[in-house]
């Protein structure tokens, strides 16, 4: 009820969990290092940050000139596509710790990295972005609020988190502690005195928005927390049957996944050995093993295998429409959910 979203349970076990996993985390390491491709319904790809950054200058008046903050700025993969599309800019990362400070200032264009806590950062700047940062973030709207100081006078926000009623494989990651939908982001937006339309679809499977300071939002304004717990219960009874289906597609030889992220990671664990292979349509993944297994690109598919797709139902018709039509000698099983 005082979050506005749902959350995962934060508690000191967690948090040294977290802990952990951020202690050896690599960005992209299944592809080793290089960003993450998003794929339209032709199956064109673009790097993420590139189409999230058309979108975010497309709703702001970002000029030859301006400051860029990229906060949660990983290796440094949007600091560098912002400086292919706006070269002039000042461009700098944030992270929490120091590790990835060498990786980020290599890249093509990037003049500062901050590290540590936001209040050390005297800087101001005309846009910050968070790209998958908000999911990870305990307090969501405290953060949005210092976020905003960092902000020159007309300037904006750019946010990108998953979509959970969109891609319910999101719960499942131990260290996203705060999900999202349109709904929740927004209120959340509004909580920390933030304005602007939350949009879905720039990026399969996920929420985004430009944000601007603004009124605070009312609490008789916010979603009744039932609303918010009944999506959270319907993204876990499709998990439930995602996988259920997917336990009966590999009674069959040879039997495949689709992806190696977050959905593919998850089914693999649960089948326990059953996997024989993965496949993806992401060069820089191809041909690297994943879990032990080989990951093929969709034309190298053994003919006759099975191939499931546990992927959110919307984005699994648009990968089986693209292998159907172009990848005839593979079947592939996108599997389903009650509300198809």
């Amino acid at each position: 009820p005082n979050c506005g979203t749902v959350q995962k349970l934060t508690d000191a076990v967690w948090r040294r969990a977290v802990a952990d996993i951020y202690a050896v985390y690599a960005p992209y390491h299944q592809a080793g290092g290089s960003e993450q491709c998003v794929f339209d319904a032709s199956g064109g790809s673009s790097v993420r940050s590139m189409r999230f950054l058309e979108y975010v200058l497309s709703k702001v008046s970002a000029g030859e000139l301006g400051r860029l903050l990229d906060v949660g700025c990983g290796n440094g993969g949007l600091l560098e596509s912002m400086h292919r599309i706006r070269p002039a800019w000042v461009v700098a990362g944030f992270e929490p710790g120091g590790s990835q400070n060498g990786a980020v200032l290599a890249r093509s264009g990037v003049n500062r990295f901050y590290s540590g806590s936001f209040e050390a950062i005297e800087e101001r700047f005309d846009l910050v972005s968070m790209v998958h940062v908000l999911e990870h973030i305990e307090d969501p709207v405290t953060f949005l609020r210092l976020a905003t100081s960092l902000l020159r006078s007309g300037g904006a926000i750019g946010i990108e988190v998953p979509d959970f009623t969109q891609n319910p494989f999101d719960l499942l990651i131990f260290d996203h502690c705060t999900h999202f939908d349109a709904g929740t982001l927004a209120a959340v937006a509004g909580l920390a005195g933030l304005s602007g339309r939350v949009e879905t679809g720039v990026i399969p499977k996920e929420a985004s928005a430009v944000l601007r300071p603004g009124e605070i939002m009312s609490a008789a304004d916010r979603r009744q927390p039932e609303a918010i717990l009944f999506e959270a219960q319907r993204a876990g009874r499709r998990l439930s049957l995602i996988l259920a289906q997917a336990r009966e597609a590999s009674a069959k030889e040879p039997f495949g996944i689709f992806g190696t992220a977050i959905a593919g990671t998850w089914v693999a664990g649960e089948l326990k050995g059953r996997v024989r292979f993965f496949v993806d349509e992401d060069p820089a993944r191809v041909g690297r093993p994943y879990l032990g297994r080989p990951v093929y690109a969709p034309g190298e598919v053994p003919e006759g295998a099975a191939v499931v797709i546990p992927l959110a139902p919307a984005v699994a018709r648009q990968v089986r429409a693209r292998m159907e039509t172009h990848y005839p000698q593979f079947r592939c099983l996108s599997v389903k959910t009650s509300e198809e």
